[in-house]
């Protein structure tokens, strides 16, 4: 079994070389004068949406139809707010066995906080911040004193809308503005952030043709 993380990041040449060894079943060693047969199952995952890439140009359609055989959509953290207190226990568990620390759980204040996080970096951004709070935590449970503070600190560059009315802004502007913040809220995701916005992506393509948006 083999697994690629990060698949939407390897280069289209990269890309052309994969497809043919899944089709081929075949590779050459570095420094080999022929190739091997292989046999392994193949598993693939990728934060972005991998449609979307292929609309753009940036992967290909073969090797992602080659890909897209079993397909399991996993929501963003933040709409599955359930599972924060498995991953953080599991994390905790984890780390602290690595560190070789005596680290008993999280009080409910710092949970609390972890769980209202909106999580832009997913499990992975989770992941780090147990880490940081279970190596530099100086008692055996997690407090909020052990959390980045920008945690606490509110989400940055929001417009609230009396400073839109400020700043006079028009319709356009706040559809402009409301775009490319959920595009950020989202990482770039455009299928998600359609279905925030409440149109198809066809309609957001349009509109960050319209604003210039790079998304």
């Amino acid at each position: 079994m083999l697994f690629l993380d990060e698949i939407a990041e390897i280069p289209v040449t990269l890309q052309a070389k994969l497809l043919r060894v899944i089709e081929d079943r075949e590779v050459r060693p570095l420094g080999a004068d022929k190739s091997a047969q292989v046999d392994v199952k193949l598993i693939t995952a990728t934060n972005q949406v991998l449609d979307d890439l292929v609309h753009e140009g940036r992967f290909r359609q073969d090797l992602y139809y080659r890909l897209n055989v079993i397909r399991i959509d996993l929501p963003p953290l933040r709409e599955r707010p359930e599972d924060i207190p498995l991953l953080v226990d599991h994390f905790i568990q984890r780390f602290a066995h690595e560190a070789q620390r005596r680290v008993e759980g999280i009080d409910k204040d710092a949970l609390a906080l972890l769980v209202s996080h909106r999580w832009p970096g997913n499990v992975r951004e989770l992941e780090h911040t147990v880490e940081r709070a279970v190596l530099l935590g100086k008692n055996s449970t997690i407090t909020v004193a052990d959390l980045p503070s920008q945690l606490s600190a509110g989400e940055p560059r929001k417009v609230p809308l009396a400073e839109a009315v400020a700043r006079s802004f028009t319709l356009r502007d706040l559809e402009r503005e409301y775009i490319e913040r959920v595009l950020e809220e989202t990482g770039g995701n455009k299928s998600e952030a359609a279905k925030i916005l409440g149109v198809d992506r066809t309609t957001l393509y349009r509109k960050l043709d319209e604003y210039k948006l790079k998304g």
